[in-house]
């Protein structure tokens, strides 16, 4: 395949995939290692927040095994960097939902959640899910949503490479 059907074909992709995503996935693990400071708790757990770029809310699920869910005592959406303790974006608990068992551990599901004002945030990395329990109270395990590119991005980035290959020639 020549170089120009390679990045046209890329770039179709690129604006294919982008043009009807309402919905980007945040996916996630939990442990106590990602706490500030680090904790020696055998929990772990794992989840999705799914953001939906049109309505500006996102919807929660997350699994977590090792903490009975009797000694939950909050859940919240943090704002800060991985490394870095931060401030309470949005209490997790109570909302809609509340965490339940679920026969192999503990979940919380949780829809239409709004973002309000952590949408760069989000997308910068800078928040995580912090589950709260009697014995850590400060927070026993820890999730860092992973950054993503802002809505609009990769569709900039193809349009670039459309440019750029209408320009080599």
């Amino acid at each position: 395949m020549s170089p120009r059907a390679l990045i046209s074909t890329l770039a179709v992709a690129v604006l294919a995939g982008t043009a009807s995503a309402d919905l980007i996935a945040f996916n996630f693990g939990m442990s106590g290692a990602q706490e500030v400071p680090a904790n020696n708790s055998p929990a772990f757990g794992a989840g999705q927040l799914l953001y939906d770029t049109t309505t500006m809310t996102f919807d929660l699920d997350v699994h977590v095994y090792g903490i009975d869910l009797g000694n939950v005592t909050a859940s919240h959406l943090h704002s800060a960097p991985a490394g870095v303790s931060g401030p309470v974006a949005i209490g997790l608990t109570p909302m809609q939902g509340a965490w339940v068992n679920d026969g192999l551990g503990i979940r919380l599901v949780l829809d239409d959640i709004s973002i309000g004002a952590f949408q760069a945030d989000l997308f910068a990395g800078n928040l995580y899910i912090n589950l709260h329990t009697a014995a850590f109270p400060g927070g026993e395990i820890r999730g860092q949503l992973p950054a993503v590119p802002a809505p609009g991005t990769l569709t900039l980035a193809g349009a670039g490479l459309l440019a750029a290959t209408r320009r080599r020639r």
